[in-house]
């Protein structure tokens, strides 16, 4: 650097020919180009980030200077027990939580895993612009407000961990843009609205989790065609309706959890095609009508929830049949009729 100018500042000529002396410089660089100068946030963050620093070869790597002009925004909306080390004056490499792929051309962030941090504030909006993100972790602080329209952009992220944060607002129907994501976990927030029927686009989807908010209406029946699905987890929300037929077609699908909602009416016998399933549970809903014969046929089921519901008729005495069954739960229905005697081997 050898002379810094603002519209009502000229600023002494300085060689620096030690890095050192440059980051002391640097570090109060922020501080008075924003006096008489009219440099907006965005800016004044991608000149610090092109110090030769934070990236190098700044010239070289214009995309990758945009990623930590974004970064340094985003710490400004971020507070926590915990401080962040994101500062021009140190090289992203070293930046906490930040992953960078070195051997792609050029340069990106590819991953922000900040778990479990304590932080505070909300999501930033700006995120969206890290497109070669690939995994963003927030999991486990006290964020709050809405998420972000905006993370619909990022089309190569594989994973969005959400959960556990202070999250309100409905989930973004953008969100089914993101054609790489393998797990999406939004739990254990407040989410509310209506599931989206857009997640249904998300064809690679492996994990959804949405337990634990404050979602309503009906389960889309568009889920039914993440094929690729293991764990779909719709728990603890308000969730009215039917079960969706279409869900038989989540032919990997290991765990189906819809427990603690206000689902109506039968449980669906196509269900019984859900061949991979080893966990079904579906405690404290009104589904009426019998236990369907055909669920015996899920050879690899360990679980099975039922209580707490409106079933009527007698237990098959074909859930004695069962290889792998560990725990069975009906209580708390109207069934009738005896037990059946091989039932008691169950914990």
């Amino acid at each position: 650097m050898r002379e810094v100018q603002g519209p009502a500042n000229t600023f002494t000529r300085v060689n620096l020919f030690a890095k050192s002396v440059k980051a002391v410089l640097l570090a109060a660089l922020a501080s008075f180009l924003v006096t008489g100068c009219d440099f907006t946030g965005g800016q004044l963050e991608t000149a610090l980030c092109s110090n030769g620093i934070a990236v190098t070869d700044p010239h070289e790597n214009a995309d990758l200077v945009g990623d930590c002009a974004t970064l340094l925004g985003v710490r400004e909306e971020l507070a926590g027990e915990v401080s962040l080390n994101w500062s021009a004056q140190l090289p992203m490499e070293e930046w906490d939580g930040v992953g960078i792929d070195t051997e792609e051309a050029p340069p990106r962030v590819t991953e922000v895993r900040l778990d479990g941090r304590g932080l505070t504030g909300k999501l930033s909006p700006s995120l969206g612009s890290l497109s070669s993100l690939e995994g963003l972790w927030l999991h486990g602080n006290r964020l709050s407000g809405e998420i972000p329209a905006e993370f619909g952009k990022l089309t190569n992220l594989e994973w969005l961990w959400l959960y556990d944060n202070r999250l309100t607002g409905e989930i973004p129907a953008e969100l089914g843009a993101l054609a790489a994501l393998q797990g999406l976990g939004l739990q254990e927030n407040h989410l509310s609205g209506v599931i989206p029927p857009e997640l249904g686009n998300l064809a690679n989807l492996e994990w959804l989790h949405l337990f634990n908010n404050d979602l309503s209406g009906a389960i889309p029946a568009e889920l039914g065609a993440l094929t690729n699905m293991e764990g779909l987890r719709l728990d603890g929300n308000g969730l009215t309706g039917p079960i969706p037929t279409e869900l038989s077609k989540l032919a990997r699908l290991r765990e189906l959890e819809l427990s603690d909602n206000r689902l109506s009416g039968p449980i669906p016998v196509e269900l019984s095609a859900l061949s991979s399933l080893e966990w079904l549970r579906l405690n404290d809903n009104r589904l009426e009508g019998g236990i369907p014969i055909e669920l015996t046929g899920l050879n690899r089921l360990r679980e099975l929830g039922l209580a707490h519901n409106r079933l009527t008729g007698e237990i098959p005495t074909e859930l004695s049949n069962f290889s792998f069954l560990e725990a069975l739960d009906l209580q708390g229905n109207q069934l009738t009729g005896a037990i059946p005697g091989g039932l008691g081997r169950l914990a």
